[in-house]
């Protein structure tokens, strides 16, 4: 009885002697209740919407307003023709497209059935899901208003047998809205970022226990040559577990695969920079393996889950939120697995996620030498 408040007081003692692990106690609950208390959320808000008004008329100009008084849809886009409107869609600008053709008003007033067209982006199901029921909900509410005003107009008598709207539906890269084609190429992104972000950093750090990387910094070889020399064979480890997750994908969840392997593969080559330059950065801060593994929980396996628009829609979240989700480089990553995997996309859709992952990796990579010459110095 005696032995066990002894060992007690002494984890205290080893607590309050490290103040990153004391940090940690207390920093990550925090961090993790207001993430998950602001981020889960299943309404959708924020759906960037694209209006093909052909008709250009007191009605399609109605229903455009209702979906953007509504409080779900944004205007975002006016496109003048169907191509445009599809590259909209295709490149992730608008996330729901409404076409009006040109007798749209005039069957409207004839008491016909008026057809409407609504474009959907499917990549993620769930989302187009709930998309689909806002513009049905919205569509019924005109369609009840505009049979009431019909039957006022005929003095009672009946109200028409075609209801006046008839939305005609089409959603687009997942048209049967299964979920593992959304989460799978989601998963692809969380699976590289929680497997290389530790391992490096707990590579490097298991070197600092053991006392064998002060050898490695006596030797005549510059931070670089040490951080290339470590970060190869990961490479190729990253691009094993990429291949493996695809080829799994593909053949047992039956995920189509739409885009070019080749630019799958040359993108990829960013973002696993990304991910080991980061496992390194934590390891030139972490002095044990222990605080390397909640450092890499912090950094890259929270924020993969639920700051990078796999679990929730980064657009619904706060705007304070997603100043801090555009911080990770794996929400990037995910618009590149889901654009040429789903959308079969080519790499001028993806310049501007590139670009970022390519400004991540050169600030990672550059923070990271300077942090090891400071060691050698």
């Amino acid at each position: 009885m005696r032995r066990v408040p002894a060992f007690i007081y002494k984890e205290f003692i080893h607590i309050y002697r490290d103040p990153r692990t004391l940090i940690m106690v207390f920093v990550l609950p925090v961090f993790m209740l207001i993430i998950m208390g602001s981020a889960i959320t299943m309404d959708v808000k924020n759906i960037a919407l694209g209006v093909l008004d052909l008709d250009n008329s007191q009605d399609s100009r109605e229903i455009r307003d209702m979906m953007v008084r509504s409080g779900y849809f944004q205007l975002k886009a006016t496109p003048s023709d169907d191509r445009e409107l599809e590259d909209l869609i295709r490149s992730g600008k608008v996330d729901v497209g409404i076409k009006f053709n040109h007798s749209f008003s005039r069957k409207l007033k004839g008491g016909k059935a008026s057809p409407i067209q609504l474009i959907v982006d499917g990549a993620d199901s769930n989302t187009a899901t709930v998309i689909i029921g806002y513009c049905e909900s919205i569509l019924q509410r005109f369609s009840l208003a505009r049979l009431s005003s019909l039957i006022k107009g005929r003095g009672g008598a009946g109200s028409p047998a075609i209801p006046p709207v008839d939305p005609e539906i089409r959603i687009w890269f997942n048209p049967d809205l299964k979920s593992t084609n959304f989460l799978v190429p989601g998963l692809v992104g969380l699976v590289m970022m929680i497997t290389l972000v530790p391992l490096t950093s707990m590579s490097v750090v298991k070197e600092k226990e053991q006392g064998t990387i002060e050898g490695i910094m006596v030797a005549p070889i510059s931070p670089l040559e040490f951080i290339v020399g470590k970060l190869t064979p990961y490479m190729f480890i990253a691009y094993g577990d990429l291949f493996l997750v695809i080829v799994c994908g593909i053949f047992i969840f039956d995920v189509p695969f739409r885009g070019s392997y080749l630019l799958l593969f040359g993108l990829s080559f960013i973002f696993i920079l990304c991910a080991l330059s980061l496992g390194l950065l934590i390891s030139t801060v972490a002095g044990s393996q222990r605080i390397a593994w909640q450092l890499s929980i912090l950094t890259s396996i929270l924020p993969s889950i639920f700051l990078s628009g796999f679990t929730f829609p980064v657009e619904s979240m706060p705007v304070a939120l997603q100043v801090i989700c555009s911080l990770f480089p794996v929400r990037y990553y995910l618009v590149i697995l889901q654009g040429i995997i789903l959308k079969g996309v080519g790499f001028s859709a993806l310049i501007p996620e590139t670009v970022i992952l390519a400004i991540f990796a050169s600030a990672l990579i550059t923070i990271s030498v300077s942090r090891f010459k400071k060691r050698i110095s």
